[in-house]
């Protein structure tokens, strides 16, 4: 799960990865998810983290925070991932929750 935000946002910029190999060429990536990977790529797990928490607690203090949505969310993604990356979810769903 250490994968690299930044090798995702570098398919626009011509340069090919693992992860973009996997990517269909007839895929476009939209420009709002482009934008989000250009302002993370770069960034430590640990910094991720925090800006998750935060924009968590700002959620839950303005009343959006919606925990059922994210457990579905979380629940979807999780047949997906193999066992490492099910227990960091975990991990980081206990932390936010």
């Amino acid at each position: 799960m250490a994968k690299s935000l930044k090798s995702i946002s570098d398919k626009k910029k011509g340069t090919n990865t693992p992860v973009q190999e996997q990517i269909p060429d007839n895929v476009e990536i939209p420009d709002e998810i482009n934008s989000v990977i250009d302002r993370y790529s770069g960034k430590s797990e640990a910094e991720l983290m925090q800006e998750l928490k935060k924009v968590t607690a700002q959620q839950k203090s303005s009343g959006t925070f919606d925990r059922s949505s994210m457990l579905e969310t979380m629940q979807k993604l999780s047949p997906m991932l193999n066992d490492e990356q099910r227990r960091k979810l975990k991990q980081i769903t206990d932390q936010l929750l």
